[in-house]
């Protein structure tokens, strides 16, 4: 989504964190198994059906962000407020209709319109403590490491090892009273840690009212761009897709093709948005029309465990990005060709 790609954009510019926190994610299936499963099916409904408020920590390479997280459900229905407490104080708003990143430092709004599908992105805290959990034997394997605590509050530890080097592992302390997950921690396949996300504070309230997941930024000086869906999202079948990665990671399949259209410009300025997973880790793959002298040179860019990779086919620019090592966003943004 437009919303989306332009606030990772940004993001991998400033190394901010909460642009990643907005990547597309899709509903947790319920599967039987491990103890390490159910746990993991547990935490995919607190993150997105309790009620939440707290402080969350992100560090990577060096670096820290603070996000403030505001999650309220009401009658069933999600909505969310999520704000960078450092720098240009940025916020995502999200309701059950649409997407609004309000970007302080570049005075603009770009709202975009959520898919009717239920698979269109749940809250974005999703992406960052494992969005899917359809693991294949072959590729991740998960445990329980015992009890812990974080955020003052008692924890259940887990581990998610990936079986190779194209993809991460992450390990997560989760409450034990909710699964809510309080800390996670992003590991290469030797167990290094490369990226943490910490409540050093959270609440889990009855209720949270409408006023705490509204916008505090004033935006009416503010340059306000809208964007539509033109094609639903779902699953995609190849023959459905514009462009398609030739090349994949092992594991990695196609799970959704969009185009999103800005409102007010019917006859251009489409997007294409492509959707990879292994069932755990995403990719989001993003072309669009090049601006004429726009990116000679391809290359890639970091924040944290996120990774992007951009470059030029033809008259367009292709993106890659998404929480996974740098050679995965690169060989699939270098396969990407259009299909017609």
């Amino acid at each position: 989504m437009r919303c989306i790609r332009m606030t990772e954009r940004a993001a991998l510019r400033t190394r901010s964190g909460l642009a990643t926190l907005a990547l597309a994610a899709w509903s947790l299936p319920a599967l039987a198994g491990s103890d390490a499963q159910e746990w993991l099916d547990r935490m995919a409904y607190a993150v997105e059906f309790l009620n939440y408020e707290g402080t969350l920590v992100h560090s990577h390479g060096g670096h820290v962000s603070v996000l403030r997280v505001v999650h309220r459900v009401e009658d069933g229905i999600a909505s969310e407020r999520i704000t960078s407490l450092d720098g240009a104080g940025r916020e995502i708003i999200r309701s059950s209709e649409e997407t609004t990143c309000i970007l302080p430092d570049e005075q603009m709004v770009m709202v975009d319109q959520r898919d009717a599908s239920p698979r269109e992105p749940g809250s974005p805290l999703r992406q960052r403590v494992l969005p899917y959990a359809s693991f294949e034997s072959a590729f991740y394997r998960a445990r329980l490491k015992g009890p812990g605590r974080a955020a003052g509050r008692r924890a259940q530890r887990l581990a998610v090892t990936p079986a190779d080097e194209w993809r991460y592992g992450y390990r997560l302390w989760l409450d034990h009273a909710t699964a809510m997950p309080l800390k996670v921690q992003v590991t290469l396949k030797d167990g290094e840690v490369i990226e943490q996300l910490l409540f050093t504070n959270i609440e889990l309230p009855t209720t949270i009212s409408e006023d705490r997941v509204r916008a505090r930024n004033a935006t009416d000086s503010y340059t306000w761009r809208h964007f539509r869906a033109a094609v639903p999202a779902g699953d995609a079948a190849p023959g459905t897709a514009a462009w398609l990665a030739r090349e994949l990671p092992p594991g990695f399949v196609l799970k959704a093709a969009r185009t999103k259209i800005p409102v007010g410009d019917e006859n251009g300025g489409t997007m294409e948005h492509l959707v990879y997973s292994d069932g755990v880790a995403t990719v989001s793959v993003f072309i669009e029309a090049a601006v004429d002298g726009e990116l000679d040179d391809e290359g890639g860019y970091r924040v944290g465990a996120a990774h992007a990779w951009r470059l030029r086919k033809g008259d367009h620019i292709v993106t890659a990005v998404g929480e996974v090592p740098a050679r995965t966003v690169e060989l699939i943004a270098r396969s990407v060709t259009p299909v017609r």
